[in-house]
């Protein structure tokens, strides 16, 4: 088992812990090397999306891995599924993945994963997992038009949550999983257990391919989702599900 997060990084106000964290990969930082910010000011999602990160009211902390398999999609899940496994173990809380990055609990967003990888030439170099976990928030700390649409651990707990401590327990269970085994045969199987979508659900999702539409088929092994069209089933890698 590998010991990340040995060494973490505490910062007090950054524009964005991956962005740290990308540069400290590139100065050659070891494996599991944190940085973990108590504020954000340009927080992001995936395609850029901003992710609002006040200070103490979120878990906002990047890591860098080297893994051996070398999909960005694929630590994006296990992230997923780390943060996941995590919350049900230390509150009984089931939150569900809603591919590809989004952290739901009934029907909310609590959360989200960033994975970004750097290659030199074919060869991964490191990949960039940031997650943005919604802890500490009050509803009326989100904007007006988001409230309907987020949640926080402590407005489903009704209790303030640690973050120092949620953080080690998510860097352990990460350690424990981070195996090439179960990345490469047991990884898709819980990602598609915690699925938000059900099998044969209407989905539709706007790709760079345009505007698709079929029945979800499921989380692929390689990390894409699985659409049943009516030209037949094709791969996604990369979209935007639209509500």
């Amino acid at each position: 088992m590998k010991n990340l997060g040995k060494k973490i990084y505490i910062i007090e106000t950054c524009p964005s812990t991956n962005d740290i964290a990308k540069n400290k990969a590139e100065e050659g930082e070891e494996e599991g090397t944190t940085i973990w910010a108590l504020e954000q000011t340009q927080g992001r999602g995936r395609e850029g999306r901003k992710w609002i990160s006040k200070k103490f009211k979120g878990l906002y902390f990047s890591i860098i891995l080297r893994p051996d398999i070398a999909t960005s999609n694929l630590i994006s899940l296990f992230g997923a599924l780390v943060f996941i496994e995590t919350v049900k173990r230390n509150f009984n809380v089931e939150i569900k993945l809603k591919w590809p990055n989004d952290l739901i609990y009934e029907n909310k967003k609590i959360g989200g994963i960033l994975g970004e990888g750097a290659y030199k030439g074919a060869q991964l170099n490191y990949i960039i997992l940031g997650m943005g976990i919604n802890t500490n928030y009050e509803i009326e700390d989100f904007p007006k038009n988001m409230q309907k649409k987020v949640t926080s651990l402590k407005i489903i707990l009704n209790k303030k949550i640690e973050n120092q401590k949620l953080l080690m327990a998510i860097l352990e269970k990460m350690s424990s999983l981070y195996i090439i085994d179960f990345i490469q045969n047991k990884l898709i199987y819980f990602a598609n257990k915690y699925s938000f979508f059900k099998n044969g659900q209407r989905i539709k999702i706007e790709t760079s391919r345009g505007l698709l539409e079929g029945e979800y088929k499921g989380i692929n092994k390689d990390g894409s989702l699985l659409l049943q069209t009516k030209t037949g089933e094709i791969k996604i890698y990369s979209g935007h599900l639209i509500e």
